[in-house]
Formats: structure tokens, sequence, C-alpha cells
């Protein structure tokens, strides 16, 4: 098994454009579980997970040295974690890797296009992480591409509790 944890991000109505609250997970991937919440603002309580998803050109520290330019960059508060790479700007599908570590990000899109997430309603999105495979983020996007990883996303899926 290739994928170890799975969390879903969805936009709330009335939310930043940009920002995507946990609303599932398996809870178990110590660099989300770090990076939750701890005090009490008029959005935001103890325990819940934020991610922001930017357009990568609109991100000042973005590595600018990078071989390959991102479409989509995923922050947590001004924390770059990861990058969204994606093989066309209409794909429902993506991936990354968590930054600092050695662990592979592959994403699945709802009502989302990997260009212009601003104009779009109900954007869902899923992460999934395969913990030390960050060189094979090429290998396992063509995997779930082709649906060979199917069958883990769902057990991750099923695995899944719901956030409070």
């Amino acid at each position: 098994m290739y994928l170890t944890d799975y969390y879903r991000f969805e936009h709330k109505p009335g939310s930043a454009k940009t920002r995507l609250d946990c609303v599932a997970s398996t809870g178990e991937y110590e660099e989300f579980e770090r990076r939750r919440c701890r005090k009490v603002t008029k959005t935001t309580k103890p325990g819940d997970l934020i991610i922001y998803c930017n357009d990568a050109y609109k991100i000042d520290n973005f590595n600018a040295d990078a071989r390959r330019r991102t479409d989509k960059s995923l922050t947590i508060g001004s924390e770059n974690i990861s990058g969204i790479y994606t093989s066309r700007p209409d794909s429902s599908t993506g991936f990354g890797d968590f930054q600092g570590t050695q662990d592979a990000l592959l994403f699945k899109f709802e009502n989302f296009r990997a260009i212009g997430i601003s104009e779009a309603t109900g954007v869902v999105i899923d992460v999934f992480v395969a913990r030390g495979l960050r060189y094979s983020q090429n290998m396992l996007y063509n995997l779930m591409e082709s649906g060979e990883l199917d069958d883990e996303i769902n057990i991750l899926r099923e695995k899944a509790r719901t956030e409070k």
C-alpha cells in the first residue's frame, strides 16, 4: 500500500474564497495534525485544520528556482506546505510534496480547476499522503490517473472520520 493518510478539505460558504476547512481525515499525519488551530478566533476553534489554495504566482516566497512552475500552492497560515502540479489546466487530479519532508501528496479535486478557484463554488480537495515517497510523485500520480490506486483511496476514505 502506497497511500498512508487522507484529508478532505471543503470550501465553506461565507469563508475566504481560497480557504478550505478539513471536514474528514484519518487524523494520523503528524505534519497536518501539529498545524491544527490552537486558539479560538472569529472564524476558528481549537482543532480546526485550515488550508488556503492560492495561485502560485501570487506567493512571493515560493521557490523561483524550481525547474517546473507549480499551478497552485497550499498554505497553512503564511507557511507554504506544497505546490500542486497538474497535467493540464482542467485536470481533476494533481500531485506535490509536503515541504520539508520526504512525503508525496496526491490531490483529487471536485468543482475545482487548477486555474480559477475564485470562480468555483463547492470546492473540495482530497489530499492523500504517501509517506517517504517524495521522489515517486510522478509514478504515484500516473497510478492514480490510471485507477490503480482506487482501492487504496477507498480504504482511506472509509477509515476517515468526520471532523467536529
